[in-house]
């Protein structure tokens, strides 16, 4: 493709997925719960941090999901990044299925907002901002609690079950339509 067709704005939406999906990213299941208290969650890959002072991150959510007004009437959330083990994980948290947290083990953290065990490290937030951008809404929260594998890392860096351990501190990445795993597609 001529780079000339793309600086004019000559360009379908397929081919920019096919542009953005050269960036590889983390692949995280944002969670919530409904005004009946009842989990909601699902996959994404549009994580980022925002601000370190307050501390803030983003998401973002196509206006369609069905699981937007859980998010937008929560007080809430947890970004729940998911490790390289957890790859069924994040296709369950993708499905259109309705119980998503079928045998999917949780904690609840403030306000009952569900954290997925084995996550690589989890931003449980209060909703600081919602911006409607184009399709999407963009959601950022105000960081409350955080952690991370902090036991799984530091086996890793002293080589007890090497391989083991590189799937529970290595994130799940997302490249080109495919989920990874250590540079190993799934």
């Amino acid at each position: 493709m001529e780079p000339s067709a793309l600086l004019q704005g000559d360009f379908s939406s397929r081919q920019l997925r096919d542009a953005l999906g050269m960036f590889a990213t983390g692949v995280t299941v944002v969670t919530t719960v409904d005004a009946a208290g009842v989990p909601v969650g699902l996959t994404i890959n549009s994580f980022s941090a925002v601000s370190l002072e307050p501390p803030l991150i983003l998401w973002s959510l196509v206006n369609t999901a069905g699981s937007r007004d859980a998010f937008l009437n929560s007080k809430g959330f947890v970004v729940n990044v998911l490790a390289a083990h957890q790859h069924d994980l994040a296709m369950q948290f993708a499905s259109r299925s309705p119980d998503r947290f079928l045998n999917v083990p949780i904690t609840r953290g403030t306000g009952g907002l569900p954290l997925l065990s084995g996550a690589l490290a989890w931003f449980e937030c209060k909703r600081y901002a919602e911006h409607l951008a184009g399709d999407h809404t963009i959601f950022i929260g105000q960081v409350q609690r955080v952690g991370h594998q902090q036991a799984a890392a530091s086996a890793a860096q002293n080589g007890t079950d090497h391989d083991r351990d590189l799937t529970l501190t290595t994130p799940l990445l997302f490249h080109r339509g495919i989920l990874h795993r250590h540079g190993f597609n799934h």
